[in-house]
């Protein structure tokens, strides 16, 4: 069984996702950011990201991070290749091309889409949103997103014919510009694909469980 030590309402959700849509066992320790537990809740039991004892083991204080027997890994990007590699079945890579092209996907999504992606998400969550900076980072979007929907304007999916974890991380990437959609209107393949990714049972079920997190912990969970 595979051990997430992280909770719903972070990157683990690309871990979560990816394991339900390939049936492996898994469960989660609960593992909170530390700005989401209350001040009045952080030495009550809480397990969050600047505890001692978590910081003894994983140093970095991040999360999500995975157990695999004696593996143990961080970087939930990272973690989703290597359960594709030992456990994908269906989902596993036909060929090493294929392997090295949902890497492609990856690192192409973790480095010109999420920076901004996540900014976008900060920035419409504030009480006076800066219309110059969302402006600017839905800009530095433009072109990737524009590569993103030449791709998926001649396919139905990132890596060969079929549904992968490239999908799979670059939707949960892409997910973080969900609170502007008049910028993803402008790239139709690319919106109709995100809602296709977003509407298999797997994310259904992951999204259900990150749904039913509280954003602030003010009191101890099991």
């Amino acid at each position: 069984m595979i051990v997430i030590y992280g909770c719903y309402r972070s990157r683990a959700t690309r871990n979560i996702w990816l394991l339900e849509e390939i049936g492996h066992p898994w469960r989660l320790e609960r593992v909170v950011q530390h700005y989401r537990v209350a001040a009045s809740a952080r030495e009550n039991g809480i397990v969050h990201t600047r505890s001692a004892a978590f910081l003894a083991r994983f140093p970095a204080g991040t999360i999500p991070v995975m157990q695999d027997g004696d593996v143990w890994l961080s970087e939930s990007l990272a973690i989703n290749h290597y359960v594709t590699r030992n456990y994908g079945g269906a989902f596993a890579h036909h060929s090493d091309a294929e392997d090295a092209t949902s890497m492609q996907w990856t690192l192409f999504g973790a480095t010109s889409v999420e920076p901004s992606a996540l900014a976008l998400s900060v920035l419409s969550q504030a009480a006076t949103p800066d219309a110059t900076e969302i402006d600017a980072h839905e800009r530095r979007l433009d072109r990737p997103l524009r590569v993103l929907e030449t791709v998926l304007e001649r396919g139905d999916w990132l890596v060969g014919d079929r549904f992968g974890v490239a999908d799979i991380n670059m939707a949960e990437i892409l997910r973080f510009a969900a609170s502007r959609p008049d910028m993803l209107s402008r790239f139709p393949a690319t919106a109709a694909w995100l809602a296709k990714c977003q509407g298999r049972p797997a994310f259904q079920r992951m999204w259900a469980l990150r749904s039913s997190e509280p954003a602030e912990i003010a009191a101890r969970t099991s």
